[in-house]
């Protein structure tokens, strides 16, 4: 079973707040803190890394999974990214500690991962993104099977709640299940 990590938000009067109304629910959460060297003369996070922060929860998720890309590639199954949009909120600053947080969703042969970057000291969404991935197995482009194979492997660690609102199933970060 996937499990969710309890936060508690500190607020800026010092009081703990585990109150996270304003996020939405995901699937996956992951603690970071920002690291000195990425970060500009500004004193900022440097774009690039926002995308690196988003690949990194990719991994993780799928780790949670039990997949790895070396024994994917192994087995002649590659996962590309076709294509990344992300908007920029609100800047993270060395030594922030975030949330990265994921959803997953069909469209086509693609698999979306719809994640988002919270700063953890005021709940401020710094960044939000949108990453289309696909499959390519022994050198083909496919339907996303494999895809189904992952979201199948979720489901059987989750418990499915239904949402209307949604090509997947998810009310809680800990389900998730295909229509």
């Amino acid at each position: 079973m996937l499990t969710r990590p309890v936060i508690k938000w500190r607020m800026e009067n010092g009081e703990w707040n585990t109150n996270k109304q304003a996020m939405k629910k995901y699937i996956f959460e992951l603690e970071m803190k920002v690291r000195d060297y990425e970060c500009d003369l500004q004193g900022v996070v440097n774009n690039s890394n926002y995308q690196r922060y988003m690949e990194h929860t990719r991994h993780e998720f799928l780790e949670t999974l039990g997949e790895n890309f070396e024994q994917m590639h192994k087995n002649g199954i590659d996962a590309f990214v076709s294509r990344v949009e992300i908007k920029f909120r609100h800047s993270l600053r060395t030594g922030d500690r975030f949330l990265s947080c994921m959803n997953i969703r069909r469209e086509g042969v693609k698999l979306l991962f719809d994640q988002d970057l919270y700063r953890m000291s005021d709940q401020a969404l710094a960044s939000s993104g949108t990453v289309e991935c696909v499959i390519v197995e022994k050198g083909k482009l496919t339907r996303g099977e494999y895809f189904d194979k992952l979201i199948k492997t979720f489901h059987d660690k989750s418990s499915p709640v239904h949402d209307e609102d949604s090509q997947f199933i998810i009310h809680d970060t800990q389900h998730l299940t295909h229509e």
